[in-house]
């Protein structure tokens, strides 16, 4: 103890009233090393987490961008195909009405050389669901038959659809039968009959096949046949 004398007072001092040399114990609640280390660690963690999640975004978006251009791709080609597709049938379609046309025009000229051009060699015809023309060459003598009988005939027509290699077209015909009509002489009457033709045409664009239906009894009426019932006994 030390002892301070002044003429007012006196002071009295103890040796723990003065500051140690020693340094104070650190009194802090949580240690600096444990926290430290859990924090790197989380950090550590932390940024691989991030790499991860930055190399599957890559992947995704990868996959993404490959996803998209593969159906752009596919899209594309089925585009192709598409326009290609159109392009060829626009093709047929203008093909085949040409043929059309000119078939009919050469039943109204009796062009034979035109008709032959626009028929396949193995062209057959049905008339009414019947066979009436096993090849070309018979065909073009069923026209020379009928012009022989109506030299005159014409035809007018309306092309009703055209579906992939077919053309669907009605008709109408007008004449006078002022020629031989097989073994029977000219009536010298005049006729109109109506009718529908289904044609069908190879890739060349030929015609391969007919079917004509109309009603052949109304051309005969108006040239004076007529239909005699059958005798029954």
């Amino acid at each position: 103890m030390l002892v301070l004398a002044s003429t007012k007072f006196v002071a009295c001092l103890t040796a723990s009233d003065f500051p140690s040399e020693n340094p104070r114990p650190q009194t802090r609640n949580f240690p600096y090393t444990n926290t430290l280390a859990t924090s790197s660690k989380k950090s550590l963690n932390l940024t691989k987490n991030l790499k991860i999640m930055k190399t599957v975004s890559k992947s995704k978006i990868t996959f993404l961008v490959c996803t998209i251009a593969l159906l752009a791709s596919c899209n594309q080609r089925k585009n192709d195909v598409n326009s290609e597709t159109e392009t060829k049938q626009k093709a047929m379609k203008e093909k085949i009405m040409a043929a059309n046309e000119a078939l009919f025009a050469a039943w109204n000229s009796g062009d034979a050389t035109a008709m032959e051009a626009n028929l396949a060699a193995d062209f057959s015809r049905k008339q009414n669901g019947l066979p009436s023309a096993n090849n070309r060459e018979e065909y073009i003598d069923l026209m020379k038959f009928f012009r022989t009988a109506i030299p005159d005939m014409t035809f007018t027509y309306e092309v009703v659809a055209v579906n992939e290699n077919k053309t669907l077209t009605k008709w109408t015909t007008k004449g006078t039968n002022s020629g031989m009509f097989g073994d029977q002489p000219a009536t010298g009457k005049s006729s109109e009959t109506h009718g529908f033709t289904i044609l069908t045409y190879n890739d060349e664009g030929k015609a391969i096949s007919e079917e004509a239906y109309f009603d052949q009894l109304s051309y005969l009426e108006a040239w004076g046949y007529t239909l005699t019932p059958p005798t029954v006994e």
